[in-house]
C-alpha cells in the first residue's frame, strides 16, 4: 500500500483513538476526525463513507490478527501461545474498550460475529467449539472493560487449562473444527 495512504489511515486511526476516549463512537463526526487528523474531508471520503466505516475496518483487521493463529493451534503450547497473542493484541488496543461500551448495538454484534463463528452451526453434533469461542469472547470483552488488570500471560494460561480440561472430557474437540 502507498505510504501516503498508510500515513493518512494511521492519522485517522490515531484521531479516532483520541476521540473515543471522550465521546460515544456514534457522536464522532467526519469533521472532528479530519480536524484531529489534520486531513481534508475529501481525503477522508476517498477511503470511508463514515466514521463507522473506519471502525469496521479496524475491527476487521483486529479480528483477523486474532483468528488467523487459531487455525493452527492444536497442542496445549500452541493454544496457550495463540491465546497469549490474542490477549496481547487486545491489551495493545485497549482503546477499543469504548467500542464495547458503545450505544451502537451493531458494533458489538459485528465484533461478536467476527469472533464467534455461526457458519454451519450444528449444535447437536459439536457444541463445545461454539461454547468455548463464545466464552472466550465474553471473558475477553469483560477483561478489556475492566482495564486489562490481569496479565495477558495469566489469562492465556487459565483459559488454556479450561480448554485442555474440556478436551479430555469431550474427546474429539479440535480448534480447527470451529
Amino acid at each position: 500500500m502507498d505510504r501516503r495512504i498508510v500515513k493518512t489511515k494511521q492519522a485517522l486511526l490515531d484521531a479516532l483513538k483520541g476521540l473515543v476516549v471522550h465521546m460515544d463512537v456514534d457522536r464522532i463526526t467526519v469533521s472532528e476526525l479530519c480536524e484531529r487528523a489534520q486531513i481534508n474531508r475529501s481525503t477522508f471520503y476517498k477511503y470511508y463513507a463514515s466514521p463507522l466505516d473506519l471502525i469496521e475496518e479496524q475491527l476487521s483487521l483486529f479480528t483477523g490478527q486474532i483468528l488467523t493463529p487459531l487455525n493452527h493451534a492444536q497442542t496445549r503450547a500452541e493454544i496457550e501461545a495463540m491465546l497469549l497473542v490474542m490477549f496481547q493484541i487486545f491489551f495493545e488496543n485497549r482503546w477499543m474498550k469504548q467500542l464495547f461500551d458503545s450505544t451502537n448495538p451493531s458494533l458489538l454484534l459485528n465484533m461478536q460475529k467476527r469472533l464467534i463463528p455461526y457458519k454451519n452451526l450444528q449444535l447437536e453434533r459439536n457444541v463445545l467449539p461454539y461454547f468455548l469461542s463464545g466464552g472466550i469472547a465474553i471473558v475477553t470483552m469483560q477483561w478489556v472493560r475492566e482495564g486489562c488488570t490481569i496479565a495477558p500471560e495469566r489469562l492465556a494460561r487459565e483459559i488454556t487449562e479450561l480448554i485442555m480440561r474440556s478436551r479430555i472430557e469431550n474427546s474429539g474437540y479440535s480448534p480447527t473444527k470451529i
